[in-house]
């Protein structure tokens, strides 16, 4: 995965690209491997004797279709409640935020540097600029843990400031799943999308010179995220709305139309003049 460098402060701040229309941009992020990448481990469970065994996250995702099935991992399965595979992924309601799992893999990311994800300069530029940020995420953390890991980065002096927090969505707690209506994970990160955009209304006035785009890194997700942007396209046609993909060190730009999106292929150096 390519890593950019980090951006300088020291530069102007710019305004949103329509705002003498009154028009605002709204910026939506995933967080694993895209805002940044940090080692969380995964945990698999023996068949019969339910011993746990204690996973890299990079080896559980690559072994992730052969667990149960054949591998070294063939006599374990993955377990998906609170206390099974993904564990590190959600809270442990004993605990304050600055000790729970999120925050303890945070800091250790930190610690050992190459922490970049690919839409890092991305967020660091809607950061500096107080644009409108919402965080949709398939972590089952509470919201306040999400802001808590991320004020790292402020007290570290790698950000210049807390985001400017539009929504934080982490789809698998239990308040935000409930807050959303239910469903699977992608389709509370579906409604987590619709849930953002019309939260910015509620906000900051609706506008037809408002800008909407969202930064994810899995071709998965993408997916999903052009299907409800064509569904808000049409609820909204004078609204602009694109998401820039970021895989394996490629960056494509979706630009959103009412039935259709289209793509086109873009440098990683070009990638805040689209988000803009």
């Amino acid at each position: 995965m390519i890593r950019q460098q980090e951006l300088q402060i020291a530069r102007p701040r710019h305004p949103d690209r329509n705002a003498a229309q009154g028009g605002k941009s709204f910026y939506f992020f995933d967080l694993d491997e895209n805002i940044f990448s940090i080692e969380s481990a995964h945990y698999v469970f023996h068949k019969k004797t339910k011993e746990m065994l204690e996973v890299p996250g990079k080896q559980f995702w690559e072994e992730i279709d052969n667990i149960g099935k054949k591998g070294f991992l063939k006599d374990y399965e993955v377990i998906l409640d609170d206390d099974g595979s993904f564990r590190r992924f959600r809270d442990s309601p004993e605990l304050p935020s600055h000790q729970q799992p999120f925050f303890e893999d945070l800091s250790l990311a930190l610690k050992q540097g190459d922490w970049m994800g690919p839409s890092w300069n991305q967020f660091h530029h809607a950061v500096y600029n107080q644009r409108p940020v919402a965080l949709i995420t398939a972590r089952g953390h509470h919201p306040e843990t999400v802001k808590a890991g991320l004020k790292l980065f402020t007290e570290k002096n790698i950000l210049p400031s807390d985001p400017n927090y539009l929504a934080v969505l982490p789809v698998s707690h239990p308040q935000v799943t409930e807050q959303l209506g239910g469903g699977t994970v992608p389709e509370l990160k579906r409604k987590a999308i619709r849930f953002a955009v019309e939260e910015a209304f509620r906000q900051y006035g609706y506008n037809d010179h408002h800008r909407f785009g969202m930064s994810d890194d899995d071709p998965k997700n993408v997916k999903k995220i052009i299907d409800e942007f064509i569904a808000l396209k049409k609820d909204y046609p004078s609204v602009a709305f694109f998401i820039i993909e970021t895989t394996k060190g490629k960056c494509n730009k979706w630009e959103i139309y009412p039935d259709h999106a289209e793509r086109k292929r873009i440098e990683p150096s070009l990638q805040l003049s689209f988000f803009e």
